[in-house]
Order: C-alpha cells, then sequence, then structure tokens
C-alpha cells in the first residue's frame, strides 16, 4: 500500500464518525475522485450546502468529494 492511501485510510478512520453523524450523510468511503485521483467519497442523502460547510473539500491534505446517493437502506 502506498503512503498515500494508507494517509487516506487514516484521514477516514479519524473523521468517519464525526461525518456519519451529520444528518443526511449516507456514508464515507474511498474511491476514484472526478479529478482520477484517490480520496475520499462522502455520500450524501441529498446534495445539500450546509453538509458542505461542515465537512471541508480538503482535510489534511486528503480530497473528499460529494457524491448524492439517496437514502441507505439495509436489506
Amino acid at each position: 500500500m502506498s503512503t498515500d492511501q494508507q494517509k487516506i485510510r487514516e484521514v477516514k478512520a479519524k473523521y468517519e464518525r464525526e461525518w456519519l453523524s451529520i444528518k443526511g450523510v449516507e456514508g464515507v468511503g474511498i474511491g476514484i475522485l472526478s479529478d482520477k485521483s484517490i480520496g475520499i467519497i462522502v455520500s450524501l442523502r441529498k446534495s445539500n450546502k450546509d453538509i458542505r460547510k461542515k465537512i471541508p473539500s480538503e482535510k489534511e491534505g486528503v480530497k473528499i468529494e460529494f457524491r448524492e446517493s439517496g437514502e441507505f437502506k439495509a436489506f
């Protein structure tokens, strides 16, 4: 695993619980961003400016991207 990937995993682990506690955040994962780099993807029930104010587009040098996913439901 590269140093960059390890850093992304560490940042995700550090902030995931906090971000998931924000109403409207459905998930937090690691994946390929729209610019083809690797970063954190925050899945939102519905695109929301208030959530985007609470979670920055970059944290500790790791890019964060928001994607509208709808509500997650367990089956």
